[in-house]
């Protein structure tokens, strides 16, 4: 018998290599925090802060934070170039309000529509390679947009809901295309 033992020996580079990241989200009724009147009925504020920093900024960029699209400024694409990097902040905020609530409208016989509510969202956000430099004011971008929402009830009593949302870039010119997103969601609370 002949036997051919293979052993192939890698020789890494140690990477040290640790990310934090902080994600705030709160919601907060404005009738009852400033006793407002009736009129403005279960507005809600939500404020959203996100930061995120890795220690070794000559990492390749695989390991990048990137602070565009959906999870980030709605406004521009997840691979923005400007908007990815070692360090990251966003902050911003939707206002919304309701259009109806409680309701129980029939919708082909599989839905049944309880609350719909509109908003307003505004974001800020920028990416650095140093801490001191990610609040510089040409480093952050703008972002706005609208959204509705239907809360629904599906057949066998499932929550659904459905959304969708229109971002521009406010820091871009006008001709910049404007991005649409659209989401199902099961179980969500509105």
């Amino acid at each position: 018998y002949f036997f051919v033992f293979l052993v192939f020996l890698m020789f890494l580079k140690p990477n040290h290599t640790f990310r934090v990241e902080l994600d705030m989200l709160g919601h907060f009724r404005l009738d009852k925090t400033l006793n407002i009147s009736k009129f403005i009925r279960k507005l809600v504020l939500s404020p959203k802060i996100k930061f995120g920093w890795i220690n070794n900024t000559e990492v390749d960029d695989f390991f990048y934070f990137f602070s565009g699209g959906m999870p980030g400024l709605k406004g521009y694409t997840f691979y923005e170039s400007e908007l990815s990097g070692p360090i990251y902040q966003t902050f911003g905020g939707s206002l919304r309000f309701p259009i109806f609530m409680n309701k129980s409208i029939d919708l082909l016989n599989v839905f049944y529509v309880k609350d719909m509510t509109a908003g307003v969202i505004l974001q800020e956000g920028s990416v650095s390679n140093s801490i001191n430099s990610i609040m510089e004011f040409d480093k952050i971008k703008f972002s706005g947009g609208i959204e509705l929402r239907l809360a629904m009830i599906s057949f066998y009593s499932y929550p659904t809901s459905l959304s969708y949302e229109y971002h521009l870039p406010l820091s871009e010119s006008i001709d910049e295309s404007a991005k649409h997103y659209f989401s199902i969601l099961f179980d969500f609370i509105n």
